[in-house]
């Protein structure tokens, strides 16, 4: 069975043999010119197409031409969902990491806003600070109080924190670290 990765398999041509000639057949990801829209680019000889020979798939990352090699019986699936991220047991948010928040500027009511919560890493205590996507906690960040460190959960999405409360006609602004997201709202 072929797993062919798209939003739905309409978005791939589906052919029984590559429709142009791999420039390698190697595992992984390998680029080259794309034989629909190289020729007609102003840069012409810019590799902008994916292949995949193991996976039998290309991308385009220009004009978007995706297709895989499959015989019509096999079944084109979906792309898998990134797994839950393993999140450390995260507790209530504690006096002490109350006390380091409030040291930044941000006060229990934004904390709790935030649903930053407490937890232990490698020994020392944490701030723990979800990120969502669509509602659902995808990844998890955690701060040590006392030191500069900052580490995810294994498995979580990386995504903008805090994206989704922007709203359309919003101001998006970009920090350069989370904290200092949490001070602007």
């Amino acid at each position: 069975m072929l797993v062919a990765y798209g939003k739905t398999d309409k978005e791939y041509e589906i052919h029984d043999e590559w429709p142009f000639e791999p420039k390698s057949r190697g595992s992984g990801w390998q680029h080259q010119t794309c034989p629909k829209c190289s020729a007609s680019r102003k840069k012409k000889t810019q590799p902008c197409m994916g292949t995949n020979w193991p996976e039998q798939r290309w991308e385009c990352n220009h004009c978007h031409w995706k297709g895989c090699v499959a015989e019509e019986d096999q079944e084109i699936k979906q792309m898998p969902t990134k797994r839950e991220p393993i999140a450390d047991q995260v507790q209530p948010i504690t006096p002490s990491v109350l006390k380091w928040l409030a040291s930044r500027g941000i006060s229990e009511a934004t904390a709790n806003a935030f649903q930053i919560k407490s937890t232990t890493r490698a020994g020392k205590e944490c701030a723990a600070i979800p990120y969502y996507h669509s509602g659902k906690v995808v990844n998890w960040k955690y701060r040590i109080l006392d030191g500069k460190q900052w580490s995810a959960s294994k498995g979580g999405w990386l995504c903008a924190f805090n994206f989704d409360m922007l709203e359309p006609g919003q101001i998006l602004v970009i920090t350069a670290h989370t904290d200092s997201k949490i001070l602007l709202t």
